[in-house]
């Protein structure tokens, strides 16, 4: 497995909000106990098939979102009471998820100080939703469309470009 950098700064007006800086995965699905680094701007994570690729992206929604839930996220080849964690390092922080014994914490170090919080139902800690400041453009997956292309779907079967623009006022 691999991570692909573009190599956008950090400090570019393209990147917005807050940076991954790494992501540690311990007893996670595919991953036993796994740390990847990222760079500012835009990283593509590639690789062979069951190298943990999608994992990676789960992790993130799954300290993000709340999903997956249940025994999905557990590594197949851990024991029963083993850990679960992943922690995220940004650039304002740290966010932890770990889930022990059915119960699932939130740890969060970042410039405010040390706070942990219990994980209810599929609600996320605010707290945690404010220093991510994600939106779903954010984190793509081999099956969503094309990022930051713009298709034009004509309104009329008969006409491929917008109304006006045959005729030269558009």
């Amino acid at each position: 497995m691999f991570v692909y950098c573009t190599g956008i700064h950090p400090t570019s007006p393209l990147v917005r909000g807050f940076m991954i800086k790494s992501i540690s995965i311990t007893h996670f699905q595919g991953h036993k106990n796994s740390t990847v680094e990222f760079c500012g701007g835009l990283n593509v994570i590639g690789g062979t098939s069951d190298s943990g690729k999608s994992s990676i992206v789960r992790a993130i929604r799954w300290v993000t979102e709340n999903r997956p839930s249940g025994d999905s996220i557990k590594n197949w080849y851990c024991e029963k009471n083993d850990k679960v964690s992943v922690n995220i390092e940004m650039s304002e922080g740290t966010v932890g998820k770990e889930r022990t014994d059915g119960k699932v914490k939130y740890l969060i170090n970042s410039k405010k100080g040390f706070s942990e919080y219990e994980a209810v139902r599929s609600d996320v800690p605010q707290e945690v939703t404010d220093l991510f400041n994600l939106s779903e453009i954010n984190l793509q997956t081999q099956h969503d469309p094309y990022f930051l292309l713009i298709v034009y779907v004509s309104p009329s079967p008969y006409r491929s470009h917008p109304a006006g623009a045959a005729n030269g006022t558009g």
